[in-house]
This record gives structure tokens, C-alpha cells and sequence, in this order.
């Protein structure tokens, strides 16, 4: 009799640790139970959300799968799927020295690389699915990498889980679901300019990102998720995404999401419509062996043919000159300016409850890959004025290029070519995206500011190491990847890697799930997270609003101490440097106007142009 009641208890057991399906109009998606963390999550991996972008539909908008009645739509795959990506050995390649690039980390990037790439990845705690009475908040999560590489999966899970939803979905008791998503990436994703906009689609790449985010409102209902508590989440590339999904179309179309995380929010200027926008969609079109530059051409061109053109485009476009060659760009209907004059003017999306904005103590590592190649060999006036040359291109922005190098003179660096090109990257690409949001955001709705210092005392505070306490769970050996990726010698990373694994990231991960979920880090902060309370940064008068104030300051502080405490203020946002970017980009916008096609966008800062004719 007992044997029988315990083999009951098991089968019950066995029962209630079931994954339901995922019923689409377009198929049946099943999950896997993973149960490698303390939580038991389901995990619904390559989720068609839109048509393969092939033929017809290359360099197009993303389309709805059409309904079946079956299984899901043609073609399934089980291998983890990822778009067509610029190879990260490439020389030049911005950010490939982030340690998770190391070739020494055992974190190789697997599955397919392909055109057809648009899948999602869904984490759903189990008692979640089982729930009669709870919907849950969900995040979506972009990630990064210059807009030319990266996936929703990243690497191996099983040694670096990027972009596993499995680590924050593991602590505190708040629901949560975790949504990660491909978009188009390189040429196949963010080609722009005049011709693209009667041709094709340009920010192609943003347009799949809302796709999304659609497809979250329209169907994580039926995994009990909850479509009106959205954030969405995202580092460098997919910060940069998030930001240009916020000033779409002047700040008035709905971004579909209530709240946001930004880490390290990074983006290339790409203005020029009729110029450099066009130039690079025929040089695409060349390599593709298209010399007519037809669109017909390349929707009919061999996939292996794209992918080698993309790879010559990334080769040809000042990438060794620290330039992304693509990216989110002007086009006339979704990004009508740039983000930074959006934001100073008012234009952009009033609708968050709350944003979480942060960057890394160390942007643009020193002679690292942000620094353009040519003068990390040879740090001459010649080089940084090359590259000055190659940022804000011809002869009508002289001018802005002039205001470029007095406000940056080299002898503020001690005459080290390589620090003031650093810190103009740091300043125009990083750290004033997160000055501009504050500025816009921090007056009406909670903005929660962080300067991630964490091994900043052994210079690894650098560009994306916060992914590693975003995304740690339970079932990684952080000791081996401080050692392979982060040259962290074995004694110390003997010492660092349990304290990451078991005291930052478990506290770091439920700050950012108690603002997924509460719109408040503070009120779901588990572990160390609940003895540093963290409130809404702001600027005082008394330096005249320069520096912004409260931030919260992730740091190393052993052997079990508390690994967080606030930052009076940060130094590496200041309006004194953020203000003069945003002159730039107003200066710019008015130079190059008569080129953007006609826009009425020769304003002066601080100017509202929402009620001028476009």
C-alpha cells in the first residue's frame, strides 16, 4: 500500500511538471522543462514570429506568419537559429575585444546562422503556466552588437548563458516572464537611405524588434502573461534599439512597453539620406554583384552571395576608422532626427511609468576596439582628424569637426591621442545617450541610474562585462570564466567567482526583476540588494545640474560584503560634455537638412519643432 501511494506522489509529481503548448494561429509550439535552477521554467525555444524575410521579402518589413491549422509554419528547427552576422575575427570589429568575444572562453556560438531567422525564445515559470489567477509581467530583452552580429541565444547555455532567461527568472518570488528575440542584423537588417524607402524598408532591424514586441501583445497572454506590464531590456546595440523605439516617429507612436532597462545604450549617427545612406546601399548592392542596384537583383541574389557582400560592405565602411558601418538611421517615417534632438525637444514617448538607465565605468576600453585601428598604431593629430573626417564626413561639416577638436584638445589628456579619441567615443556614443534620457525622463516619471563599477579596481569594468551578472545562473563555473575571458588569475578568480555567482548577481538580477515587475528596484530586492535602498537619481543646483546624482554603484567588495552603494554623483555624464553633444547633433540636423529630403528640422536646441510641417 505505501509503494502504491508514493508511486502515486511521483506520478503526480510528474503530472503537475508539465509544460502546456503554446497554441499559435500559425502552429503548436511545445517547450522543454528546464529544471537546472531553484525555479522549474518552461522554455518554448524558435518561435516563428514573422514570414522568413526571403525573396520578396528581403530587405522588406517583417510579416506575420499566415494561419495553419496544423503544425507550426514550415520550416521548424530545433537547433538554436541566429541572422546572418558579420564574423566577430574580422579585424576592426567595434567592441570584439569585450571579454565574452575572448577566443580563450569556452563559450562557442552554436546552431544555425541564417537568413531565416526571425524566432523568439519564451521563459515561462512553470507555476506561472499553472496559474489560475496570476498574469505575469514580462521582459523583452535585445541584444547587442554594433547592429552586426549577436542572437537571442548568443553562445552555449550551458557556459554562458546570453541570452538565458533562466538566471533572473530563479530569484525572488515575483512572476516574470522572459522573452528573448533575433532581429535582422548588418546590411540584411539596417540598410537606409532615399532609395530604400521606395525600394524596401529601412530599419529593418527596428521593425523586427516591434514585431516583437507585437507579438507579445498579442499572444503572451497565452502563456499567462500579462501585455499591459512590458519592459524592455537591453545592452549597447539593443539599448541603442530601445532608445530609437522611444523618439519613433517623433515620440508619437506607442513603443509597446510601459517601462525600460537600458545598459550602456550605444548607436552610430547615420543621418545623411541622400549621401552616405545611399552610398552604402550601392556598395552593398556592387558586392552583391547587383551593379544596377536594383532591388529585384537582390532579392533573387544566392544567400551566400549576401552574406560574402555584407562581410565586404563591414570590410569597406570605415569600420578600422571605429565606425559602425549600419545601424538605426533617418528615414523619413520611423527616425525622422537624431535621438539627441528628439530628446531635447520634447520628442519623444511620454508614456513610461519608470526607466532604468546605465552604463559601465569603462565605455571605451583604453587602445581597445572602439578605438579606431589606425590610430591605436600610430596616435597622431593626422589619425584623430582621419577619423573626426570619417564620423561627421565632408566639407560642410568643417565647422562641426572644428568645435570637435577645441572642445576635446589633447593636451586635456596629456597629449595622448588614443585617451581623447576614447573619451569623444565615450562621450558622443555612450555615456551621453544616458544623459540625454535622464535629462528627458527624470522630471516626469522614477529614473533609476547606475555607473557599473564592478572589477573596476582591475580595469574589467569595461563594455558589456555587466551581461555577466545580468544573466549567471546556478548552473555556471564563474570561477572558469573570469580566468578564460576576463584573464582574472586563479587565485582571484578562486575569490571573485563565488562572490559574483552567489552574492552580485543573484541581488543585481532581482533589482532588475523587481523593475520588470513593480516599476520600483526595491521592492522585490533580494539577497545584498536589500541593504542599499535605491531611489530616483537627480541634479542639484549646486553645480548647476551638472552631474547627476544618486546613482547606484555595483562594485567588488569582499569576501561577503554588500556589493552595491550609491554614487554621490557621476562623472562620466556631466551636462557640461552631454550638452555640447547636443549641440552637435542640432548643428548637424541643420547643415545636412536641405539633404534629409526637405524636414523642417533647422531648429536651435531646446526649440519644439512638434507643431512644424514635415
Amino acid at each position: 500500500m505505501l509503494v502504491y501511494v508514493l508511486l502515486l506522489v511521483l506520478l503526480s509529481g510528474h503530472v503537475r511538471a508539465q509544460c502546456t503548448n503554446l497554441e499559435l494561429p500559425w502552429g503548436t509550439y511545445t517547450a522543454k522543462l528546464d529544471q537546472l535552477n531553484e525555479k522549474e521554467i518552461c522554455v518554448y525555444s524558435n518561435v516563428r514570429f514573422a514570414q522568413p524575410p526571403l525573396g520578396k521579402l528581403r530587405f522588406q518589413a517583417p510579416q506575420e506568419p499566415p494561419s495553419t491549422s496544423t503544425s507550426p509554419a514550415e520550416p521548424v528547427y530545433t537547433d538554436p537559429v541566429s541572422c546572418v552576422a558579420v564574423n566577430p575575427s574580422e579585424k576592426c570589429v567595434p567592441g570584439d575585444d569585450s571579454p565574452i568575444y575572448d577566443p580563450k572562453c569556452p563559450n562557442a556560438t552554436v546552431g544555425l546562422f541564417q537568413e531565416d531567422c526571425l524566432f523568439l525564445d519564451i521563459y515561462v515559470p512553470l507555476s506561472v503556466l499553472q496559474s489560475t489567477t496570476t498574469k505575469a509581467s514580462v521582459a523583452v530583452w535585445f541584444f547587442g552588437g554594433a547592429f552586426l552580429f549577436g542572437s537571442k541565444h548568443e553562445f552555449d547555455i550551458t557556459q554562458l548563458p546570453l541570452y538565458s532567461g533562466t538566471g533572473v527568472l530563479s530569484v525572488a518570488s515575483e512572476p516574470l516572464i522572459f522573452v528573448a528575440g533575433n532581429y535582422r542584423l548588418g546590411a540584411f537588417g539596417w540598410l537606409a537611405g532615399s532609395y530604400m524607402e521606395t525600394a524596401g524598408a529601412p530599419n529593418a532591424g527596428l521593425l523586427d524588434q516591434r514585431m516583437i514586441l507585437s507579438f507579445v501583445q498579442q499572444h503572451i497572454g497565452k502563456v499567462n502573461g500579462d501585455s499591459s506590464s512590458v519592459s524592455a531590456w537591453g545592452e549597447s546595440a539593443g539599448a541603442g534599439s530601445i532608445l530609437h523605439h522611444l523618439v519613433a516617429k517623433n515620440g508619437q507612436q506607442d513603443p509597446l512597453f510601459s517601462r525600460a532597462i537600458l545598459q550602456s545604450p550605444a548607436y552610430q549617427w547615420q543621418w545623411n539620406r541622400t549621401g552616405t545612406l545611399n552610398d552604402t546601399y550601392s556598395q552593398f548592392a556592387t558586392f552583391a554583384k547587383c551593379f544596377t542596384g536594383d532591388m529585384s537583383c537582390l532579392q533573387s541574389a544566392d544567400e551566400s552571395t549576401l552574406r560574402e557582400a555584407n562581410q565586404e560592405l563591414f570590410r569597406s565602411k570605415s569600420a578600422c576608422q571605429g565606425i559602425f558601418p549600419v545601424g538605426p538611421s533617418l528615414d523619413n517615417s520611423l527616425v525622422l532626427t537624431l535621438p539627441a534632438v528628439a530628446l531635447q525637444n520634447g520628442q519623444y514617448w511620454k508614456g513610461l511609468d519608470s526607466i532604468l538607465i546605465s552604463h559601465v565605468a569603462d565605455e571605451v576600453k583604453y587602445n581597445g576596439s572602439f578605438i579606431p585601428y589606425p590610430i591605436r598604431v600610430d596616435p597622431t593629430a593626422a589619425n584623430f582628424d582621419n577619423f573626426l573626417e570619417a564620423f561627421m564626413p565632408g566639407a560642410a561639416l568643417a565647422p562641426v569637426r572644428a568645435q570637435i577638436n577645441a572642445q576635446y584638445p589633447v593636451t586635456n589628456y596629456n597629449n595622448d591621442q588614443i585617451n581623447r579619441t576614447g573619451v569623444v567615443i565615450r562621450d558622443s556614443s555612450f555615456t551621453c545617450n544616458t544623459r540625454q534620457l535622464f535629462d528627458a525622463y527624470s522630471s516626469s516619471i522614477p529614473t533609476y541610474m547606475m555607473n557599473y563599477h564592478f572589477l573596476g579596481k582591475y580595469n574589467l569594468a569595461v563594455h558589456a562585462s555587466d551581461l555577466l551578472p545580468t544573466f549567471v545562473n546556478n548552473g555556471i563555473n564563474v570561477k572558469d570564466l573570469l580566468q578564460n575571458c576576463f584573464d582574472v588569475p586563479g587565485w582571484k578568480a578562486l575569490a571573485i567567482g563565488p562572490y559574483i555567482k552567489y552574492i552580485l548577481a543573484p541581488a543585481y538580477q532581482s533589482y532588475l526583476k523587481s523593475f520588470a515587475v513593480y516599476q520600483d528596484p526595491n521592492k522585490g530586492a533580494a539577497g545584498k540588494a536589500k541593504n542599499v535602498h535605491w531611489t530616483p537619481a537627480y541634479t542639484n543646483s549646486d553645480d548647476d545640474h551638472d552631474a547627476v546624482r544618486n546613482v547606484m554603484q555595483p562594485y567588488w567588495n569582499p569576501p561577503s560584503g554588500t556589493p552595491f552603494e550609491i554614487l554621490a554623483q557621476d562623472s562620466e555624464n556631466t551636462a557640461t560634455s552631454c550638452q555640447f553633444w547636443n549641440h552637435i547633433a542640432t548643428e548637424v540636423m541643420n547643415i545636412v537638412g536641405p539633404d534629409l529630403g526637405g524636414q523642417a528640422l533647422r531648429v536651435q536646441a531646446g526649440e519644439n519643432v512638434a507643431s512644424l510641417e514635415l
